[in-house]
């Protein structure tokens, strides 16, 4: 099978890749430098600088952690900003390749739309605590507005590929050290 991953060279796509490489697939990578995708190419990937003959199967992600990705710790700068309660869903990056592969292996996936997430959003708060940092007092002031903003529906990929994340939590992917 060939598949085509942009980012290639992202905190998403440099963890994604290897797995591809691992199945014996053609994996091809869109770069705008050649020279930042040295590593996959010499490892097996075939660097294009144009899509051609592809299909198209669109995989929306949540927020993507796990892995050493700083996304996590990163992710405190925002947290500290919003309502303590302000809900979003999470991938970890297992689970990203997970869907990834299952739509590679189904073609009804072509020409549709995914979103890709755990099972179990976490709020502002419970970022701030997996780093070991406090709600501040200005964070509580702030409104929640929209309490859906952040949170998508799984079903589709659920139903239709089959998914079921590895890590349906942020917490369970910590209870196996896999951040």
């Amino acid at each position: 099978m060939r598949i085509l991953v942009t980012g290639a060279t992202g905190r998403v796509g440099s963890r994604l890749v290897p797995r591809l490489l691992q199945r014996s697939d053609i994996i091809r990578v869109l770069a705008r430098k050649a020279e930042q995708v040295e590593n996959v190419r010499q490892r097996g990937a075939e660097v294009l600088d144009r899509i051609q003959g592809f299909g198209l199967c669109i995989l929306r992600l949540a927020f993507v952690y796990g892995e050493g990705d700083p996304h996590l710790a990163e992710a405190v700068r925002w947290a500290q900003t919003w309502h303590p309660e302000k809900r979003f869903h999470m991938v970890h990056h297992a689970d990203v390749a997970q869907a990834v592969m299952l739509a590679i292996a189904r073609p009804e996936a072509d020409g549709k739309l995914y979103n890709v997430a755990d099972e179990e959003p976490v709020t502002a708060s419970e970022i701030l605590r997996l780093n070991d940092m406090a709600v501040t007092e200005e964070a509580r002031k702030v409104a929640l507005d929209d309490p859906w903003e952040g949170i998508v529906d799984t079903t589709q990929i659920q139903k239709e590929l089959g998914f079921r994340p590895i890590y349906p939590s942020v917490y369970m992917a910590k209870d196996a050290q896999a951040l």
